[in-house]
C-alpha cells in the first residue's frame, strides 16, 4: 500500500514518463505497458515507449506514434520517470536509460528490485493482471479506465485463455481473474478486436465471423462460477442473439474456448433461450467426468457426443433449469 502510495505522488509530481517493456514475454508485458501508457495520457501526462510495438499489438495503440531511439536519451531536460514492465534486471534495458533518472520497476516474477520504487508482487498471474490492480487503486474517482486501457488489459488477461490447448501451457485462470475479466467487459472493452487478433495468430485458423466474436463477448461476461462445484455457466436471454445479430449456430467458438481448459472449471454448461414461440431453452453442457454427463443425458434426454451433453427443455425460465442443472450435479 505504502509502495502505491509513493507512486501516485511520483505521476502527480512529474511530467515526463517513458515504458519500457520486457521483450521476452511479450504477450503479457506489451498489453500491461499499453495500459500504464494510457493512463498517463488520460492524467495529461507526456508518455512514450523507447521500443518498437510488437506488429500483433498494433491494435492496441493504433494511434501511437514511434520515437527516434537515438534521441530517447536527450529530448527533455526534466528528469524521466521510467516504468518498466517484466523486466527482472536492468542489463537488457540499460542502453535505454537516462543518467539520474526514477526507475519504477513493475514484476510479476522472480525480480532483484532494481527500481526506485519497486512494485513487484509474484502473486497475480500476469502482468497485466498486476497492472489492473495499480490502475485500480490509482483510479479513486479518476474515471481512468477508459475503452482503450481496458482492451489492453483484457487483452493480457486473455491473451493464453484464448489460444488452443496445443499453443498454452499456462494454468486455468483463476476464479478471481475471472471476475477482473468481467470487470473490464463491463468498462467496453473491445473483447471482439481482442479475441480475433489471437485467434488470427494462431496457425491454420480459421476465420471467425464477427457475430460469433461479439457473441463470445456477451457469453464472456455473463459467466457465472461455483468453486465448490467445480462448474462454471452462462445464460442467454434471446435479445442477446437478437443485439448481436447472430443465433445459436454462432455459438461453437466461445464454446471451444470455454471447454479449452483454462477456465477455474472442469464442468460448464451454457443455457439459452431459443427464438421460437413459445420459448424454449436449449442447453449444452460440458465436463470430462462421465458420471456428470450421464447425469445430464438421463434427466434431460439430452445426446451425447464425446465430452459434451446437448439438450432441450421444455422449461421456459433460464434460471429455473440453471438450478435443476446445480441440483442434479450435487447428486451422488
Amino acid at each position: 500500500m505504502e509502495e502505491l502510495k509513493k507512486l501516485k505522488k511520483l505521476i502527480d509530481k512529474h511530467q515526463n514518463f517513458t515504458i519500457i517493456f520486457s521483450e521476452e514475454k511479450l504477450n503479457d508485458s506489451v498489453p500491461a505497458a499499453a495500459a500504464f501508457f494510457y493512463i498517463l495520457k488520460q492524467l495529461n501526462k507526456n508518455a512514450k515507449f523507447i521500443q518498437d510495438i510488437p506488429a500483433n499489438a498494433h491494435f492496441l495503440l493504433p494511434n501511437y506514434e514511434p520515437i527516434n531511439q537515438t534521441s530517447s536519451k536527450t529530448t527533455s531536460i526534466n528528469p524521466i520517470v521510467y516504468f518498466i514492465i517484466g523486466v527482472a534486471s536492468p542489463e537488457p534495458i540499460n542502453r535505454y536509460l537516462a543518467p539520474n533518472s526514477y526507475l519504477v520497476n513493475i514484476d510479476n516474477c522472480a525480480n532483484n528490485n532494481f527500481g526506485n520504487l519497486n512494485l513487484t508482487e509474484e502473486q497475480p498471474p500476469t502482468l497485466s493482471e498486476l497492472a489492473l490492480d495499480i490502475i485500480s487503486f490509482l483510479d479513486e474517482n479518476e474515471n481512468l479506465f477508459s475503452i482503450e486501457t481496458a482492451s489492453a488489459l483484457l487483452s493480457g488477461l486473455l491473451g493464453d485463455s484464448f489460444h488452443s490447448p496445443s499453443t498454452s501451457n499456462k494454468q486455468p485462470l483463476a476464479a478471481a481473474t475471472i471476475q477482473k475479466i468481467g470487470f473490464l467487459i463491463d468498462q467496453g472493452a473491445n473483447i471482439k478486436a481482442i479475441a480475433r487478433q489471437i485467434h488470427e495468430s494462431e496457425p491454420e485458423t480459421r476465420p471467425v465471423e464477427e457475430r460469433a466474436l461479439e457473441l463470445c463477448a456477451k457469453i464472456l461476461s455473463k459467466l457465472n462460477i461455483s468453486e465448490r462445484r467445480n462448474t462454471g455457466w452462462a445464460l442467454l436471454e434471446k435479445e442477446i442473439f437478437e443485439t448481436t445479430d447472430s443465433s445459436p449456430k454462432d455459438l461453437p467458438f466461445a464454446l471451444k474456448k470455454l471447454s479449452s481448459g483454462m477456465f477455474p472449471f472442469q464442468n460448464f454448461f451454457l443455457l439459452w433461450e431459443q427464438h421460437n414461440l413459445p420459448i424454449e431453452i436449449q442447453g449444452i453442457f460440458y465436463s470430462p467426468h462421465l458420471l456428470q454427463l450421464n447425469k445430464i443425458t438421463n434427466s434431460f434426454n439430452g445426446w451425447q457426443k464425446g465430452q459434451g451433453v446437448l439438450f432441450k427443455t421444455s422449461e421456459t425460465n433460464l434460471l429455473n433449469v440453471k438450478n435443476r442443472i446445480l441440483e442434479i450435479l450435487e447428486l451422488p
